[in-house]
């Protein structure tokens, strides 16, 4: 087990999925938390709905103005059976025109390694026209990470005369933090709607500060589905994404792409929306000998 978490850490710090080692302090650079996120490339920034889009994008939150919205995902990476991905969201709109959030993610490794982020984020309309409308948002993050470095029950360590030592349990904690503002502006072109997003994350590690520039464009076809495209400013890296409505408001049909400085990746993924319950499945293609991953995800709405 111990000889195996080196290659999980490294894998989590150097997958496709990611972009640099906390370059958007999203777990080692993880930001596709959401099944529908992950479906589509991570090509989010100018959709950001539900409260999984304040991940990517803090002002997407605005766009919930009157239902309460939980969030569900659970994911097993590069599938490692002690690996495991989840996350749990809450939006709740005020009497005004904002939207208040609050994410937990976790990323844990049997009981040796884990990351838990806790993020608040609020939105609000600033703009507000018959046929568009700015946003803006911003997130506070908090980031924990706890290596157990316990002794291994099945190995014996031995001193220079060959007696037996007794190893010690090693404990290394990490908090770190940061924040995200980000800004969402959306235009009614007669029954179709175009979106344009931009987000800033600015994050604090070790006393380091580490930024992250990303802009997005998103066209919603009435009753077909979304096109969506993001540019990382920062890590000079794209995504591509696609919704397709195969049964409108009830089956969606997802696809995506996201190249980064680490390889390319290629995303599937289904929606399947009953009343106010939505269930959304993403299987994630690593194209560079990594194992795929998949995400299983949750939006409640009340």
């Amino acid at each position: 087990m111990k000889k195996l978490l080196p290659i999980v850490v490294l894998l989590v710090f150097t997958s496709t999925t990611t972009i640099k080692v906390f370059a958007s302090f999203e777990f080692s650079g993880m930001k596709n938390i959401g099944g529908r996120v992950a479906s589509m490339g991570s090509a989010y920034t100018a959709i950001a709905e539900d409260v999984e889009g304040a991940y990517i994008n803090p002002a997407g939150l605005a766009q919930n103005r009157i239902y309460k919205v939980v969030s569900l995902m659970y994911s097993k990476l590069f599938n490692i059976s002690e690996l495991s991905y989840s996350y749990l969201g809450f939006a709740t709109p005020d009497k005004g025109k904002g939207c208040l959030g609050l994410n937990v993610t976790v990323l844990g490794f049997t009981s040796y390694y884990s990351e838990k982020q806790f993020i608040l984020s609020y939105a609000r309309r600033v703009v507000t026209q018959p046929t568009s409308d700015v946003s803006i948002g911003l997130s506070l993050k908090l980031l924990h990470r706890l290596y157990d470095d316990k002794p291994d029950p099945f190995s014996t360590v031995y001193d220079q005369d060959g007696n037996p030592v007794t190893q010690e349990e090693k404990v290394f904690v990490d908090i770190n933090y940061g924040f995200d503002i980000g800004a969402l502006y959306s235009m009614k072109m007669e029954r179709n709607l175009l979106r344009i997003g931009a987000s800033y994350k600015n994050n604090i590690v070790d006393g380091t500060n580490i930024n992250n520039i990303r802009a997005g464009v998103a066209y919603n076809i009435e009753k077909k589905g979304i096109v969506s495209l993001d540019y990382d400013i920062s890590e000079k890296s794209f995504s591509l994404g696609a919704e397709y409505a195969v049964v409108y408001r009830l089956l969606d049909a997802r696809v995506g792409y996201e190249q980064t400085q680490s390889g390319n990746n290629i995303s599937l993924g289904v929606g399947l929306t009953l009343r106010a319950w939505r269930f959304d499945l993403a299987y994630i293609l690593s194209q560079t000998g990594l194992p795929n991953t998949y995400k299983i995800g949750c939006v409640a709405k009340f």
